[in-house]
């Protein structure tokens, strides 16, 4: 049953949109590339071009009330690959300033001894020519290849979208929490990005991980996934100091966990950088997403999506925070009664999450302060219950 909305917070709420409505009527959408990254494309000076007309039968699904995403049976070949959970159990406390070791413009994939710089058109000839198709969204279509026997994720990015993405993925690098770019060419028709390959794919496919590996079902392990959650917000909300960047592709559960991917040590990486709008409040400027699926009211949950949703698209980064304790839930109640036992102690910061009034909700930065105490409780209840079960 849906819960309803107190008088008071109805006029909040009234209030928001409006305010939202009068700041988005101030900015011109063609003065403002609303688009553009916070960091400009490295080395291009090429512009923005207009939506392809042989792209039209690809767009038609974009909104539709199935999945958004047409996989294929290979997708789901490796997810049951063995997975070792890591042992490293610090944490990291300025997300932005945790880095891989390779320097920007390098890559190391397992098995290398050394970082390589990105690969270019120049090294596309070395790529297995029998790419295996995955899936495929709105903006791109997934395969999987190989270079020099190494697998990795092939992206044919649509034109008139791959500078802006493109941009937002060299922008993140070489960050621990974001899927780490292999190289790039933009010569094919529809151009291309390397990616690492991660065989088990999107959070989306964690039952069936934890199915296979029960023994990563264990509380301190799935709350650290969302640490790794919240170190991800924090990058996007804070890492620019002009501005936050919103993840726009997240309207139902189901999308969100579609943004992410886990890693063979049972971590998260923001792997989906399709869609990501620009929040610069020194320019007055809202973050604007599609407004496709605002128009649909099948795809409208006012459980989940934040109350200034509705405002035809215009709005800042709180609205991430809004669909926090929604995941927090999802990955947690995998753990059973101890999951649940989590969540009553994260009640009051998930309450605070779903405030009505944005201003009222926590940062991305004081969520994973609050995550990381509730860790060290998972963490600590573990070890105890290892060492029971030891002296049994």
């Amino acid at each position: 049953m849906k819960r309803g909305i107190p008088k008071k917070e109805k006029i909040s709420l009234a209030l928001i949109l409006l305010a939202n409505v009068a700041r988005a009527a101030s900015l011109n959408d063609v003065e403002n590339d609303w688009d553009r990254p916070l960091l400009k494309p490295y080395g291009s000076t090429a512009a923005l071009e207009d939506d392809e007309p042989d792209y039209d039968d690809f767009r038609e699904s974009e909104f539709s009330v199935e999945s958004q995403y047409f996989d294929s049976p290979a997708m789901h070949s490796d997810v049951r690959v063995g997975m070792r959970p890591s042992r490293d159990l610090t944490t990291c406390n300025v997300p932005w300033k945790c880095e891989r070791s390779c320097p920007f413009g390098y890559f190391r994939l397992s098995g290398m001894g050394e970082c390589r710089k990105w690969l270019t058109c120049a090294d596309w000839a070395d790529l297995d020519t029998n790419r295996t198709y995955l899936t495929q969204g709105s903006m791109k279509r997934v395969f999987k290849t190989n270079w020099n026997g190494t697998p990795l994720i092939l992206a044919r990015v649509k034109r008139f979208k791959y500078t802006s993405f493109i941009a937002n993925l060299k922008s993140l690098q070489p960050s621990i929490f974001v899927t780490q770019l292999v190289g790039s060419c933009e010569d094919p028709a529809w151009p291309e990005v390397l990616l690492e390959y991660h065989p088990h794919g999107r959070l989306g496919n964690l039952p069936d991980v934890l199915e296979m590996s029960p023994q990563l079902a264990q509380p301190h392990l799935l709350m650290r996934l969302l640490l790794d959650y919240a170190s991800i917000l924090s990058v996007l909300h804070h890492m620019e100091p002009e501005g936050a960047r919103v993840l726009c592709d997240t309207w139902s559960l189901q999308k969100i966990t579609h943004q992410f991917l886990l890693t063979k040590d049972f971590r998260l990486l923001l792997n989906d950088v399709d869609d990501l709008s620009v929040v610069m409040p020194s320019q007055n400027k809202l973050a604007k997403c599609s407004a496709g699926f605002y128009q649909n009211v099948k795809l409208l949950d006012s459980e989940f999506l934040a109350p200034e949703e509705f405002s035809q698209g215009f709005f800042d980064e709180s609205v991430d925070i809004y669909k926090v304790p929604s995941l927090a839930q999802w990955i947690l109640e995998w753990a059973g009664e101890d999951g649940r036992e989590l969540l009553l102690l994260l009640d009051p910061l998930h309450k605070r999450c779903k405030a009505i009034l944005p201003t009222d909700r926590p940062t991305a930065l004081e969520i994973l302060s609050e995550y990381q105490k509730v860790y060290q409780v998972a963490l600590t209840r573990d070890e105890e219950d290892e060492q029971s079960d030891f002296f049994l």
